[in-house]
């Protein structure tokens, strides 16, 4: 804070902690520090104390820790702020009012195609109020080429695009990325073998089926059991619950999947054929039937588009604003006919709509509302019971073209995550899907009966300023930054030998063919972001306080 506007800091204590250096202060002050910032500074003057917005959880208070000393390295001093997730959402990308944030995102099946992060991370469309561009990166440069990807429908070509994309983001530096925490998971692997991790996801995920298809049993029990430590609200079409939704998928059939190396392999949908930028036909599977014994027709896949486009349940938006009409070609095919050309179009459409069986469905009038507490699809699992609160129980459709290997399983409630622990140590669950950090990891290791796996992630943790207000939009300013956070020793000390320190592009480095290697990673050197600061024109005071140019 500058010396000229001196306020009585007692009365802010009630709100404030010591973090690294910083001092956590309450949103009265917060808010006069914002206001501050909205002062273009004169040239030469010394840099404002900074901001730094972050959740309470303990890594990102501890990686705020990390960023406070790293900007000392160059003479800038940095304050925190520490809010509940809920608001820091609503500040951060709600209303856009943070000066300088650190987060983290959660990776999973709908962000392996690299459309979601370079698409709302860095669009301009993304950068109003509710956008996830809080830091407001405006290059109409990149906006031209990340169009062109997420329009482009030949593969090779839109992997191109992709690349120039992360090319254009190394060059100008809108967001410092971090690492990429990979998850880890355990399992009883005394009873069950062959679960199957996926990027982003884990082996015990509910928003990937593979473990459910896939785990073998080791011994007479066919049935497992595993956990959660979020309830299950409601399996209606309208869920707020990504877990819910991933559970939809599972008892209703998607036109394809994604397979845990990220390629689109048919599911419901035999094949697929790319006839022009705008139109994609599938074809159906043959002999599918519903969980009542009903078969699967097109009438049904014609049925399911129509009923989204005539009721718009807000889940499935996506849907609606990419296809703009339907059309039956005989009773094996169907066509799509797109409002533009979509790239993502099979990983982020046709493996995300699921059938629905047209005799349940059409009498249906307010699917959002609709609690469709007994789900009847043509899944690879049967809806067998759900105890709210307490426990769900699906069965496996042994009759289905990929019949799981298990009998069934069981999803219990947990409310904390000290519990779920608790039932894998004493063999009341075989598998979890809330993920560990590295000291309960090491705690699960000692157990003979448990394995613990550590999967990919394509989350990310990463660090962003606002690019409307110095010194976050000079760009020297933001490559200098990228060279004073020690991001492998961040990572290792949140992470332990968990994480992977991320070099200049989003993309996680197992996503091939996307991730571009070219970009490169700026390594922890105070004294190159010295020197690019100082060729910039920046300088330093007698105390080592940094100075905009003259």
């Amino acid at each position: 804070m500058r010396k000229d506007n001196k306020m009585d800091r007692r009365k802010f204590m009630k709100y404030s902690l010591g973090v690294g250096g910083g001092i956590l202060f309450g949103t009265e002050l917060a808010g006069i520090l914002h206001a501050q910032g909205k002062r273009e500074p004169e040239k030469g003057e010394k840099i404002q104390k900074l901001l730094l917005t972050n959740t309470n959880r303990a890594d990102h208070v501890e990686l705020g820790r990390i960023i406070i000393n790293s900007f000392k390295e160059i003479g800038v001093e940095v304050e925190t702020e520490i809010l509940e997730l809920a608001a820091f959402v609503s500040k951060a990308y709600g209303r856009h009012e943070t000066e300088l944030a650190n987060f983290n995102w959660s990776g999973g099946m709908e962000r392996i195609d690299p459309s979601f992060y370079l698409t709302e991370f860095y669009h301009s469309k993304y950068a109003a109020k509710g956008g996830r561009n809080f830091e407001h990166y405006r290059n109409p440069e990149y906006d031209k080429v990340c169009d062109a990807a997420n329009m482009e429908m030949d593969r090779n070509k839109r992997i191109a695009l992709v690349k120039r994309c992360q090319e254009i983001l190394a060059r100008d530096c809108p967001i410092w990325l971090i690492g990429f925490p990979d998850i880890l998971n355990a399992y009883n692997s005394q009873d069950w073998e062959g679960p199957v991790g996926m990027l982003g996801c884990g082996i015990g995920s509910d928003y990937i089926p593979w473990t459910w298809l896939l785990i073998k049993p080791k011994s007479d029990r066919k049935k497992i059991v595993t956990a959660n430590v979020e309830e299950l609200l409601s399996f209606s079409l309208g869920a707020s619950s990504g877990n819910a939704r991933s559970f939809l998928r599972m008892i209703y059939d998607t036109f394809l999947k994604v397979d845990p190396k990220m390629n689109v392999v048919p599911w419901a949908a035999s094949s697929w054929k790319i006839v022009s930028p705008k139109i994609v036909d599938i074809t159906l599977r043959d002999g599918m039937k519903f969980h009542d014994g009903k078969p699967v027709t097109m009438e049904d896949v014609r049925f399911t588009f129509d009923y989204l486009r005539e009721k718009k349940p807000p889940r499935y938006n996506e849907i609606n604003i990419h296809v703009l009409k339907t059309e039956v070609l005989n009773n094996r095919q169907f066509r799509f006919h797109l409002a533009e050309p979509y790239g993502p179009f099979l990983e982020n459409i046709l493996s995300y709509a699921h059938i629905l069986p047209k005799h349940i469905w059409e009498r249906i009038q307010e699917p959002d509302t609709y609690p469709n507490e007994k789900p009847i699809g043509s899944g690879p699992f049967k809806f067998g019971y759900w105890k709210q609160g307490e426990e769900l129980y699906l069965e496996a459709n042994k009759e289905h073209f990929a019949p799981p290997k298990i009998d069934g399983f069981y999803r219990k409630v947990i409310s904390s995550l000290e519990g779920v622990l608790a039932a894998l140590e004493n063999k009341e669950i075989d598998i979890h899907h809330d993920r560990l950090d590295s000291e309960m990891a090491k705690r699960l290791e000692k157990f003979p009966h448990l394995t613990v796996v550590s999967t990919p992630n394509n989350g990310v943790y990463e660090m962003r300023g606002n690019l409307d207000k110095k010194p976050f939009s000079d760009l020297q300013f933001r490559k200098a930054i990228n060279h004073i956070i020690p991001k492998r020793q961040a990572m290792a000390q949140i992470f332990g030998k968990a994480g992977r320190a991320a070099g200049n592009t989003i993309i996680h480095p197992d996503l091939k063919p996307w991730y571009n290697e070219k970009v490169g990673f700026d390594e922890y050197s105070p004294q190159r972001a010295k020197e690019i600061l100082r060729a910039a024109g920046y300088w330093w005071d007698k105390d080592g306080f940094l100075h905009y140019p003259k």
